[in-house]
């Protein structure tokens, strides 16, 4: 019954639309799609049945039922709420856990626990699990000979269904994985997919080999390394060409860098008017300001968004196993990263942090990155926000956020040119504004309403700088940590927007849009694909920081032998990897063209990462 209950649910929750496919081959690719759901039944169902038989072992058959039920409603509930069977990204985030419980949230628990859990139980009730499993095709058929036929007929099956490409012709073989795509699946094992979550990572100072031949390939993509040195990514310049931009007699500007969480350049009324006065404050900004176009995140989620946005690099640690709660385990890795060059340029640097102490390790990450000074939520409500309280268990809101920003500023002497880095939270995935909030509109979408109030809190900062003693002196850097991720309230914004060229992926375009008013910049700038792996040497080689030693990854967007042409960018989050191009964001789901670059840049991101971990990123 469970197994009915499956197969329709994934019937008509999966995206079937492909276009120029003939019935025949669309009804055997949809079969091949669902047959992961079927190998997994079956393989229940044999585990029940030889435990139901054994005198000694019966009572594990409830168990194993127990189980894949459980897992199967565990990955439907997560696939209703957050477009996407749990991945450990997700449990990463054990932060956020409490944003989930919403009204919507919870009627889709009960809901699918009633529906794959009660109902299949109660069609069933009164009727043993050994019986059940050993029903008979006749009254004459041994229970012996349907135990054989069961384990006979589902080890065929799974063979079979393994070894599709050896008896299904090519065609539905394709329609399949045109299918999976579509639906940005690899497979459709939610129990599979489950137990991935419970195997350990490969061990992370293991190199994967490169050759000479990858090597080169690698140079070839703006990857210059050196397997050969205990220091392969070092190299002497940050840049290779002029700063892009004449700059006036200001030396070493302040630099304000702001990260808001989660943030999809399409969402701003800086990039589209998709959605009228969604972000009138940003688009006021980016009329004094250049905005930067075709520019993606690198990584996700937030941890290695700031870290490797900072260090232009693929950070190995993230907040699960990482930051948040293994920060002792983590090695002791000698970074360069933004803070090291601007220190040695005469800056002092300042991080703040809208967390409390004790619900984040991002305050813990900064101080490991070097920053001069890190502030927590307690030290901005009691120095900067006089004393005031904060409306949200785990961190400050944005409208606190920056107001304390606007308070630390002011209480600033100008002794020493600035580097402040800061983060802003509300526009996280499954949040809502709370007492300070602004909505919009209606106030009926959360995503719109956190970035329309995201908006309104930078506006307070942004009239009070033009005013300021900053306003001829301070480079404003306003970009993301990621793209928003794919939860269900943003995908169902992008399908009531009609938002054609979306991937749900955890990779997109965000927004960059720097204010200098030390210099005469475009109104736009074309970063060519370029992904925030530039972030840092962009920034530096925009100041005209002089070049130095440095384990970047990245290059800077303005290159001039990157003007006018297309380079691909780079992205990679939980172990998979993404090639960006004017045609879509590939990855090895979506893309045969790129599948071969996927795999070496791939590698070449796992030996980054071994490097990390054995501190040889920089001397």
């Amino acid at each position: 019954m469970l197994a009915v209950f499956l197969l329709v649910y994934y019937f008509f929750k999966l995206d079937w639309s492909i276009e120029g496919v003939s019935p025949l081959n669309a009804f055997a690719a949809r079969f091949l799609v669902l047959s992961g759901i079927g190998v997994e039944y079956l393989a229940a169902l044999i585990l029940i049945a030889i435990f139901s038989r054994l005198r000694y072992l019966a009572f594990l058959a409830y168990p194993v039922l127990f189980t894949y039920v459980i897992i199967n409603w565990i990955q439907i509930l997560s696939l209703e709420v957050s477009a996407d069977f749990v991945t450990k990204l997700a449990l990463g985030n054990t932060e956020f856990t409490g944003l989930l419980i919403t009204t919507e949230n919870v009627l889709i628990c009960l809901f699918s626990f009633i529906l794959f859990v009660v109902v299949p139980y109660f069609v069933t009730a009164g009727v043993d699990v050994r019986r059940s499993v050993s029903r008979q095709s006749t009254q004459r058929s041994s229970r012996l000979t349907n135990l054989v036929l069961l384990v006979t007929g589902g080890i065929v099956f799974a063979v079979l269904i393994n070894n599709v490409k050896y008896w299904m012709p090519e065609e539905p073989i394709a329609t399949q994985s045109k299918f999976l795509r579509k639906n940005n699946l690899k497979r459709l094992k939610p129990v599979n997919q489950f137990t991935k979550l419970f195997q350990e990572d490969e061990a992370s100072d293991i190199f994967p080999e490169l050759s000479s031949e990858d090597v080169k390939a690698l140079q070839e993509f703006g990857f210059p390394i050196n397997p050969t040195r205990r220091f392969p990514l070092v190299k002497d310049f940050i840049y290779d060409s002029p700063p892009p931009f004449r700059r006036n007699n200001v030396q070493n500007p302040n630099v304000i860098l702001i990260f808001s969480e989660g943030f999809a350049a399409r969402t701003s009324s800086a990039y589209a008017d998709t959605y009228p006065e969604l972000t009138p404050n940003l688009k006021a900004f980016a009329a004094e300001s250049m905005r930067v176009t075709n520019y993606y995140n690198h990584t996700a989620a937030t941890y290695r968004g700031l870290h490797g946005g900072l260090c232009s690099l693929f950070p190995k640690y993230g907040a699960l196993g990482g930051w948040l709660e293994n920060l002792e385990s983590i090695p002791n890795t000698n970074y360069k990263c933004l803070t090291d060059i601007f220190a040695g340029n005469g800056y002092r640097s300042l991080y703040l942090d809208p967390h409390f102490r004790n619900t984040s390790g991002l305050d813990e990450m900064m101080n490991r990155l070097k920053f001069n000074t890190v502030l927590n939520a307690e030290d901005l409500l009691k120095n900067h926000l006089n004393g005031e309280n904060s409306l949200r268990p785990s961190w400050i809101s944005d409208h606190q956020m920056y107001r304390a920003l606007v308070n630390l500023l002011e209480q600033q002497d100008q002794a020493a040119p600035l580097f402040l880095t800061m983060y802003s939270v509300e526009t996280h995935a499954w949040v809502d504004v709370v007492e300070d909030g602004i909505k919009y509109q209606n106030g009926k979408r959360n995503v719109l309403n956190t970035i329309h109030n995201t908006d309104d809190a930078f506006g307070i900062f942004w009239r009070y700088f033009k005013d300021s003693k900053y306003a001829d002196n301070t480079i404003i850097v306003f970009t993301s940590d990621h793209t928003h991720y794919y939860s269900r309230p943003f995908t169902k914004l992008m399908a009531a927007y009609e938002e054609q060229d979306y991937q749900k992926l955890f990779v997109g375009r965000i927004p960059m849009i720097i204010y200098d008013p030390t210099t005469t910049l475009p109104d736009t700038f074309n970063a060519n694909y370029a992904s925030s792996i530039d972030l840092a040497p962009s920034l530096l080689h925009l100041l005209g920081i002089p070049n130095e030693k440095n384990a970047f990854l990245g290059k800077s967007i303005f290159e001039q032998n990157a003007k006018g042409k297309e380079i691909p960018g780079l992205a990679s989050y939980e172990a998979s990897t993404y090639i960006i191009d004017h045609e879509k964001i590939h990855g090895e789901n979506n893309t045969d063209s790129r599948i071969q670059q996927i795999d070496l840049l791939g590698r070449y991101i796992k030996y980054v990462q071994a490097l990390e971990v054995t501190n040889r990123i920089y001397p």
